[in-house]
């Protein structure tokens, strides 16, 4: 509004302008007395506020044509006369807007309009009393809205990943937009969108870097972990879902297989320790093969034997079907390794009988986490349900059949074809266990053979139960007759029933005993239901 050479004042065009208008030759300029910075210039009747160096934020309007005269008309005087009305008692700026003579601008809305406009509409500015302004508060303002958009930026970056902090940035931009944009339209304020904006956007790409940063050396340290242990797709997921892997420790529902070789000793001890390592080697690494197609983590491998779990790092709805799955496709690869001859047995040890495995599978809950010392540690599964499916694994023995199952995971997919196996003591447990045998997938449980044979040995269960040796016989001769036609290794567990009749008991019947205390009342005992335990009751009478 008011240039200084340090000695003397001049004042702007629109502010000489105001002042000529109202016969005015002196202008009051209010400065801040701690500041030194001006906040407003009076001139005349006119009190104009200002930025601290004096500066006037012009509230731009559109062009209009009725602000302009030409200046050839003022020289006609036959459209001087129509032009007089128009003129009289106006401030007459004289400017130009030809193009060659270099003084077209540009508005702050984009119009191109002539420089001697801006004067123009300063004064109208001035006059009307409409002003933009920018008062002490609107720096701070900005700057809390950095500070919030960088806050939001920074924690979503760093937690959501990039597709939530660019939504949830393009949600900040569009609230601070909006809302200085309000500010403007309806109270005059001049708020700068630009510095929360650019500062926001530079925040972001450093919340980027850092969190590509941290997330890029987690992911080596998942990677180097478990590129070993688990399958490529789901490494991939594991590495995608980084921050829901939980390795120090996790208790949760798993699904435990343990796989072992039938005789393995006796084969071994007759195999030089060349033969036995190439043969432990074909034949994990082709059970470790199959097992790794269902999205799985191998524990161990333990001599013989693998050690595997699912719905540990990342939950898995049907880890129980995984598993299953799994156990199929390893007896149908011993089964194809044997037919090809591929695991280079010497010819007195494989003319005794193809290689044999055992499978026992059980779910339940387990803690899963890093195992060991501070130096040395593995990412492990232990609890009563590894115990439980490594003895599982050992009753495949007793039972007369390679897959066995706990009937904790048969109730999670009862689509397979399952044949039930009594309830079996297992080492360690106080209780016999229920167990079943996998006979094959979904598939083969739609068959009628399967369907035939159930029924059969329903009946035959229902014999054992009602301890009537005759009828056992004769449903034994009869399941037998049927198992043959579509599973050799049926028989073998048939065979077995007649020495495991205890297996097969029914439940005990419920006690109900009455007990008599300071308050009489019945007292319920309904032993070995669940899993070995009793569900007592008691009620008042």
């Amino acid at each position: 509004m008011i240039w200084s050479d340090g000695v003397q004042l001049y004042p702007s065009l629109a502010v000489k302008a105001l002042g000529v208008a109202q016969g005015e030759r002196t202008y009051i300029i209010h400065a801040d007395p701690e500041t030194g910075g001006v906040q407003s210039v009076r001139i005349g009747s006119f009190e104009v506020p200002t930025e601290r160096n004096g500066e006037l934020h012009l509230y731009y309007t559109p062009p209009r044509p009725d602000r302009h005269l030409s200046a050839a008309d003022i020289f006609d005087n036959d459209k001087l006369r129509e032009l007089v009305p128009k003129i009289e008692g106006r401030i007459v700026l004289v400017g130009t807007s030809a193009s060659g003579l270099h003084d077209l601008r540009k508005s702050t809305q984009g119009d191109t309009i002539p420089g001697v406009e801006i004067h123009a509409q300063a004064i109208e500015q001035i006059i009307n009393d409409q002003y933009l302004r920018r008062h002490d508060w609107t720096r701070g303002l900005e700057i809390v809205a950095l500070v919030v958009a960088a806050i939001v930026i920074m924690a979503t970056t760093l937690d959501g990943g990039a597709r939530t902090s660019l939504l949830f940035g393009l949600l900040v931009a569009t609230l601070i937009i909006a809302g200085a944009w309000d500010a403007f339209r309806r109270l005059g304020v001049l708020i700068d969108p630009s510095f929360p904006l650019i500062g926001g956007v530079g925040v972001w790409f450093v919340a980027t870097a850092i969190r590509y940063v941290i997330s890029d050396r987690e992911r080596r340290e998942i990677r180097g972990a478990f590129s070993r242990r688990v399958p490529p797709s789901l490494l991939k997921q594991i590495e995608s879902n980084y921050r829901k892997v939980r390795l120090g420790g996790e208790n949760c529902k798993l699904t435990v297989p343990f796989t072992d070789v039938r005789s393995f000793t006796k084969i071994s001890e007759r195999m030089t320790p060349e033969q036995v390592v190439s043969f432990l080697n074909t034949l994990l690494g082709r059970l470790g093969a199959e097992v790794w197609r269902e999205s799985v983590v191998i524990d161990k491998f333990i001599g013989d034997s693998v050690m595997a779990f699912w719905n540990a790092l990342l939950r898995q709805k049907d880890h129980a079907r995984h598993a299953l799955r799994a156990a199929l496709a390893m007896r149908a690869a011993v089964v194809e390794l044997n037919a090809k001859q591929e695991f280079g047995l010497p010819e007195e040890i494989a003319r005794e009988g193809p290689v044999e495995i055992g499978i026992g599978i059980n779910t339940g809950p387990a803690c899963a986490g890093n195992v060991g010392s501070a130096e040395r540690f593995n990412y492990s599964a232990i609890g009563d349900a590894v115990n439980v499916a490594a003895r599982t694994e050992a009753a495949c023995k007793d039972v007369g059949y390679d897959i066995v199952v706990a009937q904790s995971t048969t109730e999670q997919a009862p689509e397979f074809a399952f044949v039930e196996a009594g309830r079996v003591p297992l080492k360690g447990k106080s209780e016999p266990v229920a167990l079943m045998i996998l006979v094959g997938g979904q598939e083969f449980r739609m068959g009628p053979q399967f369907a035939e044979f159930s029924n059969r040995y329903r009946r035959l269960i229902e014999a054992l139960r009602g301890r009537r040796p005759p009828a056992v016989a004769d449903a034994l001769a009869d399941c037998r007759s049927l198992a043959a036609a579509f599973d050799a290794r049926l028989l073998r567990f048939l065979d077995r029933i007649p020495n495991r009749q205890e297996d097969f008991r029914p439940l005990p019947k419920p006690q109900i005993s009455l007990v008599t205390d300071t308050y009489p009342g019945l007292f319920i005992r309904v032993p070995d239901l669940v899993g070995g335990h009793g569900l007592n009751c008691g009620c008042g009478v």
